[in-house]
């Protein structure tokens, strides 16, 4: 199953949850461009051909 499929179905145990979180941490330095920090906050940067988007800024310190 697609890791999209796997994040609209609803996850019933703890160990399913931990299993989507793994891929989901696995995936993310395939999307992620770069990482830009600014006045305490992160902002990453994903780069899709000649399109660019960014995920809300999250503070540093408060990130856990």
């Amino acid at each position: 199953m697609s890791l999209i499929d796997d994040l609209q179905k609803r996850i019933l145990s703890l160990d399913d949850f931990c299993v989507l979180t793994i891929r989901i941490l696995n995936y993310i330095p395939e999307v992620i461009s770069t990482t830009k920090e600014a006045k305490g906050y992160a902002i990453i940067e994903s780069l899709t051909g000649s399109t660019k988007k960014y995920t809300r800024p999250y503070n540093l310190r408060l990130f856990i």
